[in-house]
């Protein structure tokens, strides 16, 4: 048992290792290419890579989700495993070619049609050649994820993103401006997807056509519906910047690009802490353990908020500084855009901590239908505040949207599973938290803004700490940080 144990936290340890380095390779190839080539390049980079980002869910068509699941269920029958492997990656680069010369022939449609950008088919052409390559690195690494061989499979993810700065610089810094930059994006995934089918190669079983087929249709039958689940989740996230595009500017683009990617540093932690809790969840609903699973996610919940809310508050305060330091002085129009998100970014993060809940308790479709509605009211919002209000617009609509979701599914919980969630709690530090920032804000107009801050931001700790934790939840969070051993059994 202890061994076991053992394993999940090692695992845990190499995923989260993997989410990290690969949020922090996207940071400083967005800083570096703001500074060096500009507000314009970086709006035409943002679109490139947010196809390509689409690349990432349907090249494959969830082939390697797929893979996931039936090879952790076939662990002992390795000519099984080998049948569906050897098909798998087949099937998915088949699909990633033809995706990839779709992609490559509509790149004109899409670059002067839909954005009035020509500038960006060029590089759509250079992202429709790594379809393939990220096609057959799912398929490998759905292999590896479902045989729980997480170094191996962090360590592809890893050297993917260090590949992709290094590339990015060196072809930048060498004059290859934009084009450069989409190279150095697509360069280390090839590379990669090669070497994970390589070091998978003595995994992969001779198959017939006979048994291709229905290994295929079932990978297929399930890889579809978690590419079109995940795909209208990518979709919901890149609406605004798709539409900004569509409305406005690629030096819109790129301004928002920055408020948005500073906005999703605060989801790091609660995507680490998802993949503890999702299967847990899974575990107390197998038992019908409904208290169990109501205790964890407003436990978790409340942990998740008294760390975020101080980051946070920091963050929107000091949004100015952070932005011109990292980006320049020309990016300040992102400034409010940045703190509107953040709003949003606080529900988005508290949720996303026990975010595997519906679909761990069976609720997939419900997930599913949820997914879409939240897309239509994204892309509504989107619709309304873009043209008068602009990147700001934007940023209204993603974060009301998100808050709105994000209650919706604390509706769905109490109603589908009767979890009961701690609303006065929430309300209480909510309000405060509000009430704390808005003085701030006004005492910041007649005196040092500064001091203000500071003497807030200790008001905010000491309050948080005096009257919403609790002697259980400071063990609970001791135990996350390493600092106490649970004992409870």
């Amino acid at each position: 048992m202890a061994s076991g144990v053992q394993r999940f936290i090692r695992d845990v340890g190499w995923s989260f290792a993997s989410l990290a380095i690969s949020a922090f390779a996207h940071f400083i190839l967005r800083t570096f290419l703001a500074r060096y080539l500009g507000t314009d390049d970086l709006g035409l980079y943002t679109l490139a890579f947010t196809v390509y980002s689409f690349g990432m869910i349907f090249a494959a068509v969830g082939i390697g989700a797929a893979l996931i699941k039936y090879v952790a269920e076939n662990k002992e029958d390795a000519a099984k495993i080998g049948i569906m492997v050897s098909s798998g990656t087949i099937t998915a680069f088949l699909i990633g070619s033809i995706v990839g010369l779709v992609l490559y022939a509509s790149s004109s449609t899409i670059a002067n049609n839909f954005f009035d950008m020509p500038e960006l088919e060029k590089l759509l052409h250079i992202v429709a050649f790594a379809f393939p390559f990220i096609a057959l690195e799912k398929a490998t690494l759905g292999f590896l994820n479902g045989k729980r061989l997480m170094s191996l499979f962090a360590s592809i993810n890893i050297t993917q993103n260090i590949l992709t700065i290094i590339f990015t610089l060196i072809l930048v810094l060498l004059g290859c401006g934009l084009t450069g930059a989409v190279v150095g994006l697509v360069v280390p995934i090839c590379i990669c997807s090669l070497f994970s089918l390589f070091a998978i190669r003595t995994s992969l079983g001779k198959t017939t056509f006979e048994q291709y087929i229905p290994v295929t249709r079932t990978l297929l039958v399930f890889g579809v519906y978690v590419a079109l689940t995940n795909g209208i989740g990518m979709l919901w996230g890149n609406m605004d910047s798709l539409m900004i595009g569509g409305f406005l500017s690629e030096e819109a683009v790129g301004l928002y690009a920055v408020a948005f990617l500073l906005s999703q540093v605060i989801q790091i932690p609660s995507l680490a802490i998802q993949i503890i809790t999702t299967p847990t969840i899974a575990t107390y609903w197998g038992k019908g353990d409904v208290g169990q699973i109501e205790n964890m996610v407003n436990r978790m919940m409340k942990t998740v908020a008294i760390f975020i809310i101080p980051i946070v508050f920091l963050m929107v305060f000091l949004s100015h500084e952070i932005i011109t330091l990292l980006f320049g002085e020309k990016f300040t129009p992102a400034v409010l855009p940045f703190q509107i998100l953040l709003i949003g970014g606080v529900f988005a993060a508290i949720l996303t901590t026990v975010g595997g809940t519906l679909s761990s308790t069976g609720y997939v479709k419900v997930l599913f239908k949820l997914s879409i509605a939240g897309l239509v009211l994204n892309m509504v919002f989107n619709l309304l505040l873009i043209p008068p209000f602009g990147i700001t617009g934007a940023a209204i609509a993603t974060s009301t949207s998100t808050t709105l979701a994000v209650m919706f599914v604390f509706y769905l919980w109490q109603r589908l599973l009767n979890i009961r969630i701690h609303w006065e709690w929430f309300a209480k530090l909510f309000t405060f938290a509000a009430l704390l920032m808005g003085t701030t804000y006004g005492l910041g107009i007649i005196v040092n803004s500064y001091v203000c801050i500071l003497i807030s931001f200790i008001v905010l700790v000491v309050t948080l700490l005096k009257y919403f934790v609790t002697k259980e939840d400071l063990r609970l969070i001791k135990i996350i940080m390493g600092w106490a051993v649970d004992d409870s059994g």
